[in-house]
């Protein structure tokens, strides 16, 4: 797994390999959304919209990124807030 700055740094649209970052992102949100929010509303769901919008977000936000807390932390925060705001908006 990557540090913090080597997950920013692979997602910046100037890297190399920010289209695999990305899918390595993508493959741990998902993972991670679906987890925590079947859990929390106890219905499973297709995470996929809300991995894609939270992915959106997370890469136009990546300079505001501070290390307060780890790289991946911060970015499943990001998407489980999405998506709460977008099951609140369903159910």
């Amino acid at each position: 797994m990557y540090d913090d700055d080597g997950w920013v740094g692979r997602l910046r649209p100037e890297h190399g390999e920010r289209e695999t970052a990305v899918a390595e992102l993508r493959a741990i949100l998902l993972r991670g959304l679906s987890k925590s929010l079947t859990n929390r509303y106890g219905k499973p769901f297709s995470a996929e919209d809300i991995v894609q919008d939270a992915l959106i977000r997370i890469l136009e936000s990546l300079d505001q990124f501070q290390g307060k807390s780890k790289f991946i932390t911060w970015a499943l925060t990001i998407a489980t807030r999405i998506g709460i705001s977008s099951l609140r908006r369903k159910y």
